[in-house]
């Protein structure tokens, strides 16, 4: 997994924050097997 490093604004000394990176895409969970429940968003 990949981080970057975000600096942070204090009136103290504080290190930069390591936040992961996700990556992006998108799939169909209807491709995983996922039935529909007659639910709509």
């Amino acid at each position: 997994m990949r981080f970057e490093e975000v600096a942070v604004k204090s009136p103290f000394d504080m290190p930069a924050l390591k936040v992961p990176v996700f990556p992006e895409w998108d799939f169909a969970i209807s491709g995983a097997g996922v039935l529909n429940a007659g639910w709509s968003c």
